[in-house]
Formats: C-alpha cells, sequence, structure tokens
C-alpha cells in the first residue's frame, strides 16, 4: 500500500465517521468517539490522529487547544506507545511532543487562574494599570511555537506519519505492556542543554522596585522582561524555577534571569 492510499484510506474513514455525526442531532464528538470505540476502533485512531495533523498543520498547537482536540492528548499518547512497540520511531518524537504541549496546557490553566484569583484581589476598576490580562496566552503561545516548528519538521514526510498510523489501526487489538513501552518512549535518546542566560549575555533590565510586588505579576513582568529582549525561549524555566519555592526563592531567580532595578 503506497502512502497515498494510506492517508486516504485515513481521510476515508474520517469522512465516514463525520457523515455518521452530521447525522446524529445532539450527539457530541467524544460521545459518538467512545461509541465507535466497541465497534469500529479503526475510525477512532483515524479521526483523533487526524484533527490532530489538520489542526496542527494549519494554525499550530495552539489551535489544536482552542478547538478542544486536546481533549485526545492522552489517548494519542497510548496510540504513540503503541505505534512506537511497532518499531515506527516517529511516534517517539510526537509522543515527546505531546508531553511538553499537556505541560504547557497545565501551566497555562494554571496563568490563567492566578490572574482570575490576582484580579479579583488586588483590580481597582477606577485604575488603568493592572496586570496585562492577555499575559497568559502570551505565554502559552510563545511556549508552544517550538513545538509547532518541532511537529512540522517531523511530519514533512506525509508518508511516514500515515504509514505509522495505519500500523496502528492494524494491530489496535494487539494487547501491549504499555507501562513497559511508557517507558521506553519517554526516553530521551540526546537531551539537549539546559537554556541558561550565561555570565557572558547581557541580563535583560527589568523594573521591578516600586512596582505590585505580587509574586504573579512579578513572574509576568520577567516574562515579558525576557521576552522583549529575545529570550522567550528562557520563560518556560524561568516560571519553573520561580515557582519551585516560597517568595524569597522566586526573587532570587528573578535576579538570575534580570537586572532589576
Amino acid at each position: 500500500m503506497t502512502a497515498s492510499k494510506n492517508e486516504d484510506l485515513i481521510q476515508q474513514l474520517m469522512d465516514e465517521f463525520y457523515t455518521e455525526w452530521q447525522n446524529r442531532d445532539g450527539v457530541s464528538r467524544e460521545n459518538l468517539l467512545d461509541e465507535y470505540l466497541s465497534k469500529s476502533p479503526k475510525h477512532v485512531v483515524a479521526v483523533r490522529f487526524g484533527n490532530m495533523n489538520y489542526q496542527v498543520g494549519n494554525g499550530g498547537w495552539m489551535q489544536w487547544h482552542d478547538n478542544e482536540y486536546s481533549k485526545d492528548i492522552e489517548v494519542l499518547m497510548d496510540y504513540c506507545i503503541r505505534g512506537y512497540s511497532l518499531g515506527h520511531k516517529i511516534f517517539k518524537e510526537i509522543y515527546q511532543i505531546l508531553m511538553k504541549v499537556f505541560d504547557n496546557i497545565e501551566a497555562f490553566e494554571e496563568e490563567l487562574q492566578e490572574l482570575y484569583d490576582y484580579e479579583n484581589e488586588y483590580h481597582d476598576e477606577d485604575e488603568d494599570d493592572y496586570y496585562d490580562e492577555d499575559e497568559p496566552y502570551k505565554n502559552f503561545y510563545h511556549r508552544l511555537k517550538p513545538l509547532d516548528t518541532k511537529y512540522y519538521n517531523l511530519t514533512n514526510n506525509a508518508e511516514v506519519l500515515w504509514t505509522g498510523v495505519i500500523d496502528i489501526i492494524n494491530n489496535i487489538d494487539e494487547i501491549i505492556d504499555l507501562n513497559h513501552w511508557r517507558h521506553k518512549i519517554s526516553e530521551i535518546d540526546n537531551p539537549a542543554p539546559v537554556s541558561t542566560i550565561s555570565e557572558e549575555e547581557e541580563k535583560p533590565r527589568c523594573k521591578l522596585v516600586g512596582t505590585d510586588g505580587n509574586a504573579f505579576a512579578i513572574m509576568g513582568t520577567v516574562s515579558e522582561a525576557l521576552r522583549k529582549a529575545g529570550h522567550a525561549n528562557k520563560i518556560n524555566e524561568f516560571r519553573d524555577k520561580a515557582t519551585s519555592g516560597d517568595y524569597n526563592h522566586l526573587l532570587q531567580v528573578a535576579m538570575e534571569y534580570v537586572e532589576v532595578y
């Protein structure tokens, strides 16, 4: 079976699923997928991978999440484990991308909640100067952008992806040791060095003295300073370190990344 036939088969399965969905008023996509799990799991695999590839290919992981397809993420990760156990190396890389997307979605939801709590406690409707409500979305976008590029490069050869998906479909009933393969697929072959601001690099200046001392506001201000200085790739690392201790720890970490004034 050629690559074009593999892709055509995936599209055919998706078309069959969506035709039935259109004829089932009031039934959600998720409920219909649950029905198909018992009667035709091959449609479920095709739809979830097809939706992911189309959404990410057209608008990145942020579009995939905004359109609520990220509900599939844990199931897709299990499919990737199955694909990797069948010898398709591409699924190890997709799995590790999905892991990072999952972590970033959780961080995004936490930032939205922190912003909600912050505005409820500190926001004065008569004041114009308060925390930028778009900050979590900006952070989310910048954290996902490198993962978009990695996925595009990885799936540039569609034949590799769709051949693997068809193999998953053909072996979907095979029993595998998920825990064993989850451990294998999570191993990083060539760990990238931790990104830090070296002594040779000039830290961006960041005004914190005399500003809002709320922890969330400090993280937002430092993140914005890093982004403006071209260090957007270090924002996630900064936030992870900054939230791993108490308030004094947050201030110490901030001074590692920016020159405070």
